[in-house]
């Protein structure tokens, strides 16, 4: 943690980064600005289009509580974006119940796991169910836990593991489900013998990943283990359902619904055939539907069209 920082915008710095910003397009004669990120974002951008910026400003909002809690803000801000751009269909219609229209653009995926998927020729014996995420409520990860304490006894070759990132508040189910049974395992980052994500998922039956609130829309850890081939488990909230076709390429199951979660990993420990299949169905959803050639040209269009415009 850096020392000084507080929580809040500072008024101050705010009024700098903005005669920054307005200062770099003017020097690098750049087309048009786009932002990414949250609401602050968007207000952000609006904020520079009414102080007399002369450029197009695009924003691609893909995190944010709605309804807009600063409502006045938005009104004000908001509406001098000439483009909005977010990635899944939940979230634009979050966007619109407070006004804003936004187009659907899908990215691909940030971490490489092509070389992983590749290497996949090696038979890597797939006998792990995983969670990887902060080991904290809003990722489920107690939940994770109630459904391992009924799994490790019964399935005893099978290793349940948790890989998981430093964290203020992780919940106790995790350590006291560790302690209980020798296969349920914690591998906190960083991870020994420099393990990556992309081995413990390139050895993993399926991944567990109960939400109950998602940081961002899509949420990338469903879709990086889709890509990996593995089967996911999560819960059926915010835009999980445009990235698991339920029976198909994983499971969507209730928040915090640990009896389904165990029957849908159980299903996949005792049928490895079907979470071969199901893992193949999730590369080719993940190639086909979230990736960035199909981004390029999309977000080409939006800024043809927001310079046509303007």
């Amino acid at each position: 943690m850096h020392s000084g920082f507080k929580k809040g915008v500072s008024p101050v710095h705010l009024v700098r980064q903005l005669h920054a910003l307005a200062a770099l397009a003017k020097e690098q004669k750049y087309d048009l600005y786009h932002f990414c990120g949250g609401n602050g974002i968007g207000h952000l951008g609006g904020l520079l289009r009414r102080l007399g910026l002369d450029i197009p400003i695009v924003a691609t909002l893909s995190t944010g509580a709605f309804p807009e809690r600063f409502g006045a803000i938005k009104n004000i801000f908001w509406s001098k974006l000439d483009a909005t751009i977010t990635s899944t269909k939940y979230f634009a219609s979050q966007q619109l119940q407070s006004g804003l229209s936004s187009a659907i653009v899908r990215h691909g995926i940030c971490r490489d796991v092509s070389s992983v998927i590749s290497s996949r020729k090696k038979k890597c014996n797939r006998d792990r169910v995983l969670f990887w995420r902060d080991p904290d409520k809003d990722n489920g990860a107690d939940t994770c836990a109630l459904a391992f304490d009924q799994l490790a006894p019964k399935y005893p070759d099978i290793s349940f593991d948790f890989a998981i990132r430093p964290h203020w508040a992780p919940v106790r189910e995790m350590d006291v489900v560790a302690e209980k049974y020798s296969n349920v395992r914690i591998h906190r980052f960083p991870y020994p013998d420099d393990a990556t994500i992309e081995d413990f998922l390139e050895s993993s039956l399926c991944v567990v990943l109960p939400f109950r609130r998602l940081s961002i829309n899509p949420q990338f850890a469903i879709m990086e283990s889709m890509a990996m081939g593995v089967p996911t488990i999560t819960t059926s909230i915010e835009s999980n359902g445009e990235l698991i076709e339920s029976g198909r390429d994983g499971y969507l199951v209730d928040p915090g619904d640990v009896d389904s979660i165990v029957e849908c990993v159980e299903r996949l420990i005792v049928d490895p055939e079907l979470a071969s299949r199901m893992g193949e169905f999730g590369v080719k959803r993940i190639a086909e539907d979230w990736n960035w050639n199909r981004y390029a040209d999309d977000l080409e269009g939006i800024y043809v069209g927001v310079l046509g415009r303007s």
